[in-house]
């Protein structure tokens, strides 16, 4: 058995990203809800739901990529840390399901990526 990463001790693997009571709202208008989960190493986890669920919304919540004007409350950590925006694109990643049409060819990759 693997040594946690917390702990150093044999047992159980730690989460490597946790989710508690994440919500989203804009203008006061809940648009994510109480949203809670982990996940631990070798897991794998499906956000699925009716368009508008709140699917790609949680997607970028954990990239700390929310839209001006949304309001996020909740905790999320990544391996412990809540700084999102130090681990994206070399720990956490979003590929879009229709990346032709979030990301333009034509356009430098700095301009479609956010800074880091």
């Amino acid at each position: 058995m693997r040594p946690d990463r917390s702990t150093g001790r044999p047992g159980p693997p730690s989460t490597l990203l946790s989710v508690r009571d994440l919500r989203i709202s804009f203008g006061g208008i809940a648009a994510v809800r109480g949203l809670s989960f982990d996940v631990r190493p070798r897991e794998v986890l499906a956000l699925v739901g009716e368009s508008g669920a709140g699917k790609s919304l949680t997607a970028r919540a954990l990239l700390g990529m929310l839209p001006r004007g949304a309001a996020m409350a909740g905790e999320i950590r990544l391996d412990g840390s809540t700084d999102l925006a130090a681990a994206r694109g070399r720990r956490i990643a979003l590929v879009p399901q229709d990346a032709l049409s979030a990301l333009s060819p034509c356009t430098p990759w700095g301009t479609n990526s956010p800074p880091p």
